[in-house]
């Protein structure tokens, strides 16, 4: 029963999420992540892209009103 209340609360807030402005904020963070991450791999190799990126998204001030 409380398994079940709290996915049709899920399915509630995604669709409440996907009409703020986030959706989009986040998409194009993610593809300029995914496009750097790509650049870096022929030059580097796996290991030292992972490490850029992973202290890339450490270092990354998080904006507007999130925590």
């Amino acid at each position: 029963m409380k398994l079940a209340s709290l996915k049709q609360d899920e399915i509630r807030l995604d669709k409440m999420f996907e009409q703020t402005k986030y959706p989009a904020e986040i998409e194009a963070l993610a593809v300029q992540l995914a496009d750097a991450f790509i650049e870096r791999l022929g030059l580097v190799g796996i290991d030292q892209s992972v490490k850029e990126l992973t202290d890339s998204i450490r270092s990354e001030p998080v904006k507007g009103g999130a925590r």
